[in-house]
């Protein structure tokens, strides 16, 4: 064996030597194929020859290395528009390249189609698309071994040549929108590969060829708008692989075969306008289950629309049946679709009744021009609904005029003209005024204007949902004013003249093509072509705007005759019949358009007048005589105006409901016979009735008649009379007659459920408990119907045991709906005047106003409990220290005890099971969090025990067991294989994922998962629905698992269905998970942390409503490759948990509320391709580590609070194209180091602090660079080196301080560059604006008066100043606001413009929506948004937009800036959840950071104005807006974003008429004033009138040194230096709050009080003697006051920091960094003077106004409550206080604001809320986590039950906190704030707890468990509140009121009630004195 080694070493050496040989060989072989690699000369001669035929700027330098190296070839400038050249290298051993596709795409190349592309032997793509190239197809081009052909929006002409038919290779031809012609060549038969033909939008002639039936492949097939003709041939049954097929508007014949029903893979079919005279049958569509579009319009289709369409199409999305002649119902089938968004029956014969789900249904609905019958209907348009001219009856007078055939006058015909600027504003043209037509309409819109003129629109544009119906011309289109603007509709137009009077008329069109474009680009060969009919007859077919006009932007004016009769309708239809391009310059336009019409007679209409001075003198005497009647009427007392008003109502009414005479009642009632009283209510008593036919009513004799309208009382009525429900009582009708109004009911045996439960005892029904559960379940039903099943969706308001009536079989019904709130529109509460009764009303319907149908839930419970009990929530009091039944049971609940509350009567003979199920139910319907609360359908299925009875959600623990469960599923799926639903596979899914799949449904009301089963997964059952390209329910499962015979779920998307509710943790167990996609959704909540356990890669949470932190256990989904949470509400800092994802690629957090540095764990990421953070508060440097991220294509860092500088690690980042930084904080840096970044594309470094000059290679550096934006920098220097970027279509330097002359190749550039705001020099420019290039303000010198007024600094005025107002209708038009004329600002801004408005205004815009290019810089409010005036139109920018006023006279003036936010939606949905956030400055100051309209405003479609001061010196007022990266951008999608503004208003603080008087004049003036001052004084000294009050005050003044430190008004003007403005430091109810200065050096707040109080002076010197007696370190001392002339100045101690609000949650320059130990140390302090003031000082007093605002912070941070000086008093030793409420709404106990029971108890509960606001840094009243949660406490309540309450810590403070000080607080805070005074602690036990001496009492409102231990704690918790004393209080024998407004406090509560009252009724409901109201005010 040794011998061998040798021999083995030997070879080992060789063989080493030769592979070290092969290695330097390979790589020269390799270096030298590299340059090798070389294209054929013929080929390089190719394109330099087709480069210089075309003008191809982008084929530089074309040589044969151009494939190795890409010189000269590749350039892209969009998604849209490119130079792209593919070459295969393969050939010759890979030495040889050959070109094989080319792409030359939105280049706007013109000239002839070469030949020269047939020397390309290897092309196999050819992509022309939206170019203006013409000639013809080159047959040569048939020898190419062609894949893909398009030519797509060209100027092709000729025909297609034969010999493409040899190209066999070819699989997709597209030659759509050209000018091609005659008849298809049947070779084309021979393309057997092909599967797209695309032919629309040309002039084809002559039939298919029937070769095109070998055409098997084909997926695609298009023939829109050409002339081809003859019938629809059965070959296309061939076709079954089919995808899409158009046919619109061709010259083809019906019918449309059976055939067609063999396309079965069909999604989109289009037929329109078929041609022919016989009618046919609707075409047989059995098994093609995947339709999604289906157009069959005007396809000469009668009969009926078969019933079964919806199961034989269930995934329509689309269906257009219009212009047909269809006959019957609606089929029922069509209610079954989830996914049907358009649907079009206008112009058929459809009758019978409209369908309800119609009319509910808030989609695009068009049933227009019908015979249907039925029910009336009294609207013109609901919602998305057009309607108009639907039934078939001209009589009925309940119907709208808007709803008849015809759409006749309702009144007498007066109109003879006509003149309207359709889709523009108001003007004069040619001294006509013609009337602005603004309105946005919509696929299926009508609209009306005074009933003088109207117009109805049908269709949705194809391919473009979301597109606009108003045209605007561009800026460099010169035409008039008239023509500037057009409407426009994708498929049907009509516009009617109304209540003309008969005759003929001229009508006169104005049309003008301004969609199109003049120069030779793609946008310019488009055709639009529609037919025009006046009164049904067709006066022009095919029209061509621009072929008539002679070109584009040019007018023409059409006219005809047309004849009105005595209909007075004139109608003008304009109607798409399928012709004309589609797709030119982009996908909507096409449909007809047009600019204005006139309407005038051909008759004379003053023909048969009579003289003017026989009229007047008619007039006249005809006025003397009724006058004199009206005298002789009057003063008889027969005016019968009333009369005239009574019969109008019942003429009304008789409409509406059933009416009754009040002779007729009388005979009833036996002229209301006392004997026949049956009840009496807040509104009158009720009486027993006997009509004539023996049927028995109940009339209700109301006082008034009501305080609405009574046509508004009417209309109510009529619709509540149309509710019809076994548990709701009937409302016959009604009878209005004298003075009274009279409702009558059917008639009800056993009165109301209160008297059968607790009326008197001979009332008394003895129900057994069936009978009882029987009335709960049917009361239930009742409110069932009323919130969810009815059409009118009504909130009852006043559910009470009172208004349950019974009838003789002991069914119960509601009553008094009739005057419940209705809600038609989509909203999530109803701010509303309380009305309803205490004890049943939800304390956040109470307290706040807020209104949803858990209101009703809530006093459903109370019932439910009544009913149970026997006993009346109101009147019964188990014990003293319980305020009412309900708060009883709670303490029982706590005890387990809650079956002492059945009712004695009962016995033991009833179900304990049941009891107890409709105990738990009252009182989880009574939850004080509504939306805590279940849903009625909810609560009738757990009342049928159907479902349980719902729990607290309580949130799970991750556990290890399921983590490793979890990685082996990761392990096992790896290796499996997906699968959809299409499998027919025999498999099945687990019972878990389907029970979750259930609980997910039900828990966020998913309409789209139907019937899930066990066999979902193969069947696709009830799942899987596509709604349009961005909303879709799909589920994709894996079925693999054990051999095939198990499936799981893998994938779940849920996009954009406005999915709301809180994220459910049942997805846990769907634990195969892979991928959740939940974007643009309305879902909130917090991300919940047993996801972590999933398997998931995606997880996408987009632009929904997710609030709190990013579980740290996110961080164990180690598979997680997309994690996307933008624009939500998250909070908090990012775990460094994240860092552990090391395959995470896109990490998307922008717009959202994180703070905090970012983790440096977030080095480890080394996988980052996308990450994003904008419009964050994260803080700190920009990391090193980013340098680590090498794998990043895009970084956003938009609006943080990040500091510069940007690291030089960023240079690592080679593969970066966009990267985006903005406004960062810190100093000055010089320009980053970007050296190799040659592949960034979007570079955004705006507001950065960069100094210095821009680096001279800049262009080298990044040479594909399109977007550049260095705004708001400090930069020096020239521009010259980005003269070498020749794909720049975007520079943004404004707002730096730039030098040197202007380079030519910019202002010849013609491309989005703004200059502005710079300091260039050099030769004279004269113009403002250049195209797209603004440079106002860019020059540094003043005096060149060559250089325009608007390039100089500050734009100097031009002549002299002579303005002092300015007034803009910001985006609008012009028009009057109260007097005030507001000009238009119509102009067509974009990303780099300046407009000026004759010397009087400018405005100047920058910046370009990301993703948006084409987006507009103006917004118009939707049509159902109820904005008005200038409010309804906005103009808007992506970045800056600044609007000066010009040659403003010198001086201060008032400037208001009006704002409404009008682009987001006030519904549930992801629309809603936007947050537009910018800056204000004004004259450079700022005025307004990150201002919030919608939040500032209170809501969507509100309006705001912001006020100010300013200063204008030179003559110009600038008003900059400035978006600094902050908020959301794409919500509700990718353009709203940036400032808005709707007007502007400025006027001078001086007087401009100012004029001198003479000296003698003002001489006169001041002694004729003298002379009658003094007289005046003498008279009122005479009278009496004078000296009296200085007694007074003297009197007063002696009291006060007695009882507390007098202060006299001169020294306190002394202190103040006069009440200084600049000594202000607050503003509150009472007045301002001055600082002051004594001489001793003492430092005091002085409150400056506007009135003496309501008490009498010397009650109030009293009490202020009393207060001053109290002395505590927790409470501020009251130094003194003084009373002297008319005011009382209160005089405090100084407090340095302001109030406890202000700290907290004040705006950011005010708040305090409050650490959690100063936090903890103000809640003691608060509880500490509490104590003092309830238990320890001689004066026991409860404060009834405990806020952060009344809480006050000294120097050293010490807490003291000030303002007890006006709190409550009483010595006597009452148990409570019957008082008149005072407080602040949402402070305010339950039992205090709603009953006004008031202990110290009440202080406890406004305690518990300030801690609640001190632990989380949120004001209880402003804060609003989600919709569905009204204030903070609840959103506390929410946590408590999910166990996650440490969510509710102030982010700010981070994680330096004690959790277990956090949550004693927390905790704390939820105990004081129980539900029940008798469960609260006092202060003195609140002071132990936080000082940790004892334990903290259990603080639920309600617990499911009932354990011994609990119920022990909860007995103690009794136990020891019995032991304490009640506070005592001063003996008053009447009690005080104290109606006071309250400092800082959102809301006023004015209210006095009696305690111990039966039932309240307060609000509307009530008809007792004013004491019994609860009146809630906005402060």
């Amino acid at each position: 064996m040794e011998s061998i080694l040798p021999v083995i070493s030997s070879s080992n050496k060789v063989f080493s030597a030769l592979f070290l040989l092969f290695l330097v060989l390979n790589c020269f072989g390799i270096e030298f194929r590299s340059d090798a690699q070389v294209l054929s000369d013929d080929e390089v001669r190719t394109l330099q020859q087709i480069s210089t035929k075309l003008k191809i700027p982008y084929w530089k330098n074309v040589n044969g290395n151009s494939c190795s190296q890409g010189e000269g070839l590749n350039v892209s400038l969009s998604t849209s528009s490119n130079s792209t050249v593919f070459c295969n290298c393969s050939y010759n051993s890979s030495t040889v390249c050959h070109i094989t596709s080319i792409q030359l795409k939105g280049l706007s190349l013109s000239g002839l189609l070469p030949e020269e592309f047939a020397n390309l032997p290897f092309l196999q793509e050819i992509d022309f698309s939206r170019n203006y190239l013409n000639g013809s197809i080159p047959k040569s081009w048939s020898t190419l071994p062609l894949v893909t052909l398009s030519l797509l929006g060209n100027n092709i002409g000729g025909s297609i040549p034969k010999e493409i038919g040899n190209i066999v290779t070819l699989d997709s031809l597209n030659l759509q929108d050209n000018q091609l012609e005659g008849s298809l060549p049947p070779e084309l038969g021979k393309l057997s590969r092909l599967t797209r033909l695309l032919l629309s939008g040309n002039n084809f002639t002559g039939i298919l060829p029937e070769t095109l039936g070998d055409l098997k492949n084909m997926t695609d097939f298009r023939i829109d708008g050409t002339s081809i003709s003859g019938r629809i041939h059965d070959f296309i049954g061939n076709w079954t692989k089919l995808d899409r097929l158009d046919m619109q508007g061709t010259s083809m014949e019906g019918p449309i075969l059976s055939a067609i029903s063999l396309l079965k893979n069909l999604t989109e079919l289009r037929v329109s306008d078929l041609k022919g005279s016989s009618m046919q049958k609707f075409p047989d569509f059995q098994d093609m289950n995947k339709m999604e579009k289906l157009v069959l319009r005007n396809c000469l289709i009668s009969g009926l629309i078969p019933p079964n369409i919806g199961q034989m199409m269930p995934k329509l999305s689309t269906l257009d049946l219009s212009f047909n002649r269809l006959a019957g119902n609606i089929p029922d089938s069509l209610r079954e679709l989830p996914g049907l968004r358009f649907m079009y029956l206008t112009n058929n014969s459809l009758t019978g009744s409209i369908p309800s789900w119609i009319l509910d249904s808030k989609k695009n609905f068009d049933i227009s021009y019908n015979n249907f019958t039925g029910s009336s209907q009294t609207s013109c348009q609901e919602a998305n609904l057009n309607r108009i001219a639907i039934y078939s009856s001209l009589q009925d007078q309940s119907i709208p005029w808007c709803l008849k055939k015809d759409l006749p006058c309702s009144t007498n015909p007066k109109h003879y003209s006509l003149f309207i600027n359709c889709g523009g504003p108001e003007l004069t043209f040619e001294g006509e005024k013609y009337e602005a037509d603004l309105s946005t309409m919509g696929p299926s819109s009508f609209f009306s204007s005074n009933e003088k003129w109207a117009y109805s629109s049908t269709g949705d544009f194809l391919g473009n949902d979301s597109a606009k119906f108003l045209a605007q011309a561009s800026a460099n289109m010169t035409t008039s004013d008239l023509y500037l603007t057009a409407r426009l509709a994708p498929l049907s137009l009509k516009y009617y003249g109304l209540c003309l009077r008969s005759g003929s008329y001229k009508v006169r069109l104005h049309f003008a093509e301004i969609m199109f474009t003049t120069d030779q680009t793609s946008s310019s060969p488009g055709k639009r072509k529609f037919d025009v009919s006046i009164q049904g007859q067709r006066v022009w077919k095919d029209f061509d705007i621009e072929e008539e006009a002679k070109g584009v932007g040019k007018s023409i004016i059409k006219e005809s005759d047309a004849s009105v009769t005595s209909s007075g309708t004139l109608e003008i239809h304009l109607y798409w019949a399928g012709k004309g391009t589609t797709a030119l310059p982009f996908r909507s336009v096409y449909g007809p358009l047009i600019s204005a019409i006139q309407v005038t007679p051909n008759f004379d209409p003053n023909t048969g007048r009579i003289s003017v001075g026989v009229i007047v003198g008619i007039v006249a005497g005809s006025c003397v005589f009724v006058l004199l009647i009206l005298a002789f009427l009057w003063k008889k007392g027969y005016l019968g105006g009333k009369d005239l008003e009574e019969k109008e109502l019942r003429r009304g009414l008789e409409l509406q409901t059933g009416y009754f005479s009040l002779r007729q009642i009388k005979a009833a009632t036996g002229n209301f016979d006392p004997a026949n009283k049956i009840g009496e209510g807040g509104f009158g008593p009720v009486y027993k009735g006997l009509l004539p036919d023996g049927s028995v009513i109940a009339v209700k004799q109301l006082s008034s008649k009501s305080k609405q309208g009574n046509r508004e009382f009417v209309n109510e009525i009529g619709m509540i009379s149309a509710l019809q429900h076994q548990n709701l009582v009937k409302l016959f009708g009604c009878c209005i007659e004298g003075n009274q109004l009279l409702l009558i009911y059917e008639y009800m045996e056993n009165n109301s459920l209160a008297r059968a439960l607790f009326g008197s005892e001979e009332q008394r029904l003895n129900l057994n408990w069936p009978t009882r559960h029987k009335i709960c379940l049917e009361i239930a039903k009742g409110l069932v119907y009323l919130h969810e099943e009815s059409r009118l969706k009504i909130v009852h308001r006043d559910i009470k045991a009172t208004n349950v009536l019974l009838d003789k079989d002991l069914n119960a019904k509601i009553s008094d709906f009739g005057l419940a709130k209705l809600d038609e529109e989509e909203n999530t509460h109803i701010s509303t005047r309380i009305a309803g009764t205490v004890g049943y009303m939800a304390p956040e319907y109470a307290m706040r106003g807020y209104l949803t149908h858990k209101a009703d839930v809530y006093s459903f419970g109370v019932v439910a409990l009544e009913i149970v009990s026997g006993k009346s929530n109101t009147n019964y009091r188990p014990k003293e220290e319980f305020v009412y039944l309900l708060d009883w049971a709670y303490v029982l609940q706590e005890q387990g005890n809650l079956l002492e509350l059945v009712d004695p009567s009962l016995g033991s003979n009833f179900s304990k099971d049941e009891v107890l199920r409709m105990l738990n139910i009252a009182l989880l319907c009574t939850n004080p969090s509504p939306s805590l609360r279940p849903i009625m359908s909810a609560v009738v299925s757990m009342l049928e025990g159907r479902i349980p009875v719902q729990a607290p959600i309580v949130k799970r623990d991750s556990r290890d067991e399921m983590r490793v469960r979890a990685f082996e599923r990761i392990s096992y799926d790896s290796q499996t294989q997906m699968s959809s639903f299409s499998q027919e596979s025999q498999t099945e899914s687990r019972s878990l994922e389907v029970r979750a799949l259930q609980q997910i449904s039900t828990k966020l009301k998913i309409t789209y998962w139907k019937n899930v089963s066990r066999n979902f997964c193969n069947r696709s059952e009830g799942l899987n629905t596509t709604i349009s390209t961005t909303a879709l329910s799909n589920i994709t499962c894996n079925c693999s698992y054990n051999s095939s015979t198990i499936c799981h779920i893998t994938n779940i998307q849920l996009k954009d269905l406005n999915l709301s509710g809180v994220l459910p943790d049942e997805f846990a167990n769907l634990t195969y998970l892979q991928e959740m996609d939940f974007s643009l959704n309305y879902l909130n909540g917090s991300i919940p942390k047993s996801w972590a356990t999933l398997p998931l890669i995606f997880l996408s949470l987009l632009g929904n409503n997710i609030e709190g932190s990013i579980p740290k256990e996110i961080g164990d989904i180690v598979t997680l490759e997309n994690l996307i949470l933008q624009d939500n509400r998250l909070g908090g800092p990012l775990p460094p948990e994240l860092g552990k994802l090391s395959r995470l690629r896109r990490l998307l957090l922008a717009g959202n509320n994180f703070t905090g540095s970012l983790p440096k764990t977030f080095a480890d990421l080394k996988n980052f391709v996308d990450f994003r953070i904008d419009g964050t508060n994260i803080s700190g440097r920009i990391p090193d580590f980013i340098g680590n991220w090498t794998k990043l294509d895009r970084l956003d860092m938009q609006g943080t609070s990040l500091e510069g500088p940007i690291p030089s690690t960023i240079f690592h980042l080679k593969n970066l194209t966009q990267l985006r930084v903005s406004d960062l904080k810190g100093s000055n840096m010089s320009f980053p180091n970007l050296q190799d970044l040659n592949n960034v594309e979007q570079l955004v470094l705006r507001s950065c602090l960069i100094s210095g000059s821009l680096p001279p290679n800049i262009g080298q550096m990044m040479p594909k660079i399109k977007n550049l934006d260095l705004s708001f920098n400090r930069l020096t220097g020239n521009i010259q080196s980005l003269q070498e970027i020749p794909s720049l279509l975007f520079l943004y330097v404004s707002n730096n301080s730039l030098t040197g002359q202007i380079p030519s190749w910019i202002t010849d550039a013609k491309r989005n560059f703004d200059l502005s705001y710079n300091n260039f020099t050099g030769s004279s420019q004269s113009s403002c604006q250049e195209t797209n290039l603004n440079k106002i303000s860019s020059y540094s010198s003043l005096e060149d008066q060559s250089i325009a007024w608007c390039l100089k600094k500050n734009l100097p005025c031009p002549t002299k100043p002579k303005h002092y107002s300015l007034f803009i209708n910001c985006g609008g038009p012009e028009l009057t606001i109260e007097g005030d004329k507001y000009e238009a600002d119509l102009s067509m801004m974009g990303p780099s413009s300046f407009f000026s408005s004759a010397d009087k205004w400018a405005c100047s815009s920058m910046g370009d929506f990301v993703g948006f290019r084409g987006a507009k810089y103006s917004a118009q409010a939707s049509a159902n948004m109820t904005v008005k005036d200038f409010y309804s139109t906005a103009r808007v920018a992506p970045l800056s937009l600044k609007y000066y006023g010009i040659c403003l006279r010198k001086g201060n003036y008032k400037v208001k800036l009006h704002f409404a936010e009008i682009m987001f939606t006030n519904d549930q949905t992801s629309s809603n959840r936007g947050r537009r956030i910018f800056d204000v400055s004004i004259q450079g100051k700022g005025v307004l950071k990150d201002f919030n309209i919608a939040e500032e405003a209170g809501g969507v479609g509100k309006s705001i104005i912001k006020e100010f001061d300013a200063n204008v010196t030179s003559s110009t007022l600038e008003i900059h807006l400035y978006w600094a990266g902050k908020g959301t951008t794409t919500i509700p999608f990718g353009r709203v974003y940036g400032p808005l503004i709707s007007a502007i208003t400025v006027t001078p603080n001086f007087n401009p008429h100012t004029a001198r008087i003479s000296v003698g004049a003002i001489v006169g003036i001041v002694a004729g004033s003298s002379v009658l001052v003094l007289l005046i004084l003498a008279f009122l000294w005479k009278k009496g009138y004078l000296g009296g009050k200085d007694l007074e005050d003297k009197e007063l003044r002696r009291e006060l040194e007695l009882r507390t430190g007098y202060f006299s008004l001169r020294q306190i003007k002394a202190a103040t230096r006069n009440f200084d403005p600049a000594n202000k430091i607050g503003e509150g109810g009472f007045g301002p709050v001055y600082k002051g200065l004594l001489p001793d050096g003492s430092v005091i707040a002085v409150k400056q009080l506007s009135s003496k109080s309501k008490q009498g002076n010397r009650e109030f010197v009293n009490e202020i003697g009393m207060i001053s007696a109290l002395q505590h370190p927790n409470l501020v001392k009251l130094y003194g006051c003084c009373i002297e002339g008319n005011q009382l100045l209160l005089v405090y101690e100084y407090m340095e920091n302001n109030s406890l609000a202000r700290a907290l949650f004040g705006r950011e320059e005010q708040r305090l960094n409050l650490n959690w130990p100063t936090r903890h140390k103000i809640c003691l302090e608060i509880a500490k003077g509490l104590a003092y003031l309830h238990e320890e000082s001689r004066l026991k007093i409860v404060h009834r106004d405990i806020k952060a605002t009344n809480v006050l912070l000294d120097k050293d941070l010490v807490a003291k409550i000030s303002d007890f000086g006006l709190a409550k008093l009483d010595e006597e030793e009452n148990t409570h206080i019957s008082t008149r409420i005072a407080g602040t709404i949402g402070y305010m106990a339950p039992e205090y604001a709603m009953r006004g029971y008031l202990t110290h108890k009440a202080d406890v509960y406004s305690f518990g809320i300030v801690t609640l606001e001190i632990v989380s840094g949120m004001s209880n009243t402003n804060y609003k986590p989600k919709e569905e949660f009204v204030y903070l406490l609840d959103w506390a309540y929410v946590l408590q039950e999910q166990g996650n309450l440490l969510e509710l810590v102030d982010p700010s403070i981070g994680s330096n906190y004690s959790n277990e000080e956090a949550l004693r607080m927390l905790n704390i805070a939820l105990l004081c704030t129980n539900p029940s005074p008798s469960l609260r602690p006092i202060m003195s036990a609140v002071v132990s707890m936080l000082e940790g001496r004892i334990p903290v009492q259990a603080p639920l409102v309600k617990r499911d468990s009932r354990t011994d231990e609990m119920r022990f704690r909860a007995f103690e918790g009794i136990s020891y509140d019995s032991q304490t004393q009640m506070s005592s209080f001063t003996e008053e024998s009447t009690p005080q009121t104290d109606s006071r407004s309250m400092e800082g406090g959102p809301w006023r509560v004015d209210s006095s009630m009696s305690h111990n009252s039966n039932e309240q009724e307060t609000g509307e409901h009530s008809s007792t004195s004013s004491k019994h109201l609860i009146d809630v005010k906005l402060n």
